[in-house]
């Protein structure tokens, strides 16, 4: 995909909408969705230069991701999580509970490319809990 942002003004971005995640932030559900999808959207164009950064936004994020109901918004957000996880395989680790419970908040045709990234990881899917394991395994056959 094409992006007619650079990638300081992505991370620009990223930095001025990262502070809507936060969950004590109080601001109303639509302007954390709108900000989840914002990262997510320019994460599948600038995954490499917010993989730099991911220390410091990835957990909220996924975990707003969790939040957000079944919708194209939501596929695109998720598809740059992907990108981001390819970038940065150690920050999945790391997040793999709020990773997996995003993923497992999808009700229905979630994107393929999830069960690709969570058989990546799938020596961290015996540490999740077992209603999100079931879950995922009922959706991606893992």
């Amino acid at each position: 995909p094409q992006s007619s942002l650079d990638g300081q003004t992505a991370v620009t971005v990223l930095g001025l909408v990262t502070p809507y995640l936060e969950r004590t932030s109080g601001f109303p559900r639509m302007i954390v969705e709108n900000a989840t999808i914002l990262i997510g959207c320019m994460a599948k164009t600038h995954s490499e230069a917010f993989a730099q950064y991911a220390d410091h936004f990835f957990w909220s994020w996924a975990v707003a991701l969790a939040t957000l109901r079944d919708s194209d918004e939501k596929k695109d957000a998720f598809v740059g999580l992907f990108y981001v996880l390819q970038a940065r395989e150690d920050v999945g680790r790391r997040h793999f509970p709020q990773v997996a419970n995003a993923v497992a908040s999808w009700h229905k045709d979630p994107p393929l490319l999830l069960r690709g990234m969570l058989a990546y990881y799938k020596d961290e899917l015996g540490k999740l809990p077992g209603a999100v394991r079931e879950k995922i395994s009922v959706m991606f056959g893992l």
